[in-house]
């Protein structure tokens, strides 16, 4: 089974994977920094010792990497009774349209205006950066509504690395959230646990 879900909004993306996916548990998370589509092969037969359907949760993958899934490619992701979820920000039209002849679920949202990418988005990553968690969490929360946090980190190392130069006297404060951000985002892609949901616990620590 394939299901894609595209949306500029996360809320939206959110609520359509849980009716796919409401145990997070029981998910496996990929993205393209550990995988590729053709890497999901490997998922089209679950084990024997699976009770229920396998769940594959593949992030942000598809748009950049549509053209190696071919007609026959997916319509093996189609067949197998691993559920396969695509979660997208945006995917070509003439893509879905592919994919929904093929067989596959899509569930795309009506484009909802965001702020403009370059200064906008650099200020909304650079943001997050602040010695209030309540303020962290609700920056880190706006910015990923509107880019994946991978986007968002190159932007969070420089504003961290630009304090302690700027900051002697909170310098150790600064080295110690730099150090904390890189250690989740290694035991992310170490675990298989969201790299969103690492970054979180960082800045409400």
């Amino acid at each position: 089974m394939l299901v894609v879900v595209v949306s500029d909004t996360k809320a939206y993306r959110t609520e359509q994977i849980a009716t796919v996916a409401p145990n997070r548990e029981d998910v496996t998370i990929l993205d393209d920094t550990l995988t590729s589509i053709t890497d999901l092969e490997q998922y089209l037969y679950p084990s024997l010792f699976t009770e229920g359907a396998s769940i594959v949760h593949i992030r942000f993958m598809l748009e950049q990497s549509f053209a190696e899934m071919n007609a026959g490619f997916a319509k093996k992701l189609i067949a197998s009774p691993t559920v396969f979820i695509f979660e997208e920000f945006a995917v070509p039209a003439p893509a879905l349209t592919s994919l929904k002849k093929y067989g596959a679920l899509v569930h795309a949202s009506a484009k909802v205006p965001g702020p403009k990418k370059g200064n906008d988005m650099f200020a909304l990553a650079s943001a997050i950066i602040t010695p209030n968690k309540k303020d962290a969490w609700m920056n880190f929360q706006r910015a990923i509504s509107y880019e994946p946090v991978e986007g968002l980190l190159g932007i969070m190392y420089w504003k961290v690395r630009d304090l302690m130069i700027k900051n002697p006297r909170t310098k150790e404060q600064y080295e110690t959230l730099y150090r904390n951000l890189l250690q989740a985002h290694a035991k992310a892609w170490q675990t298989n646990m969201p790299l969103e949901l690492m970054i979180e616990k960082v800045l409400l620590q």
